[in-house]
């Protein structure tokens, strides 16, 4: 095997340990051509990773409001877009009563003004909440795309 062939092999078992880690679904093992979606995903949240968004995004908002309360709202949106809108999966994930979980998902749209109704806001919401759980729990609104929830 070539260098650059190793450099190749070990980048990619590299990648596929990271999409692993990340796994919900607890497998230990598995190719690159098992994890492609999640390691495309990571390098697209890397890529962003420096990309500065304007101030009061929804998210931002919604981090704010949760930092000076105390709340879990950002947790909550999170819950409910990894399970696609699924209110009921969501709640199960969060140890919620659906009906809890949707009347918090009611004072996100208040507070944050989050269109779940909108692609776009779910999407650009979604790649925050993934940069912001790469930055880690506890960085604040301050440091813009990359904040944490």
């Amino acid at each position: 095997m070539t260098r650059l062939a190793a450099a190749g092999s070990r980048r990619d078992a590299e990648q596929a340990l990271r999409a692993l880690q990340g796994a919900a679904d607890g497998r230990s093992v598995a190719r690159v051509a098992d994890v492609a979606d999640a390691i495309g995903i990571l390098q697209v949240v890397e890529a962003l990773r420096d990309v500065r968004l304007p101030t009061g995004t929804s998210v931002e908002r919604l981090a704010v409001s949760d930092a000076e309360q105390g709340g879990s709202l950002v947790e909550t949106l999170r819950a409910y877009l990894d399970h696609f809108g699924d209110v009921s999966a969501a709640a199960r994930s969060l140890s919620l009563h659906p009906n809890s979980l949707r009347y918090r998902l009611g004072r996100i749209t208040k507070l944050s003004g989050l269109d779940l109704d909108s692609p776009d806001a779910r999407l650009l919401a979604q790649l925050q909440l993934r940069l912001r759980g790469q930055a880690g729990d506890e960085a604040g609104p301050e440091s813009g795309a990359t904040a944490r929830p």
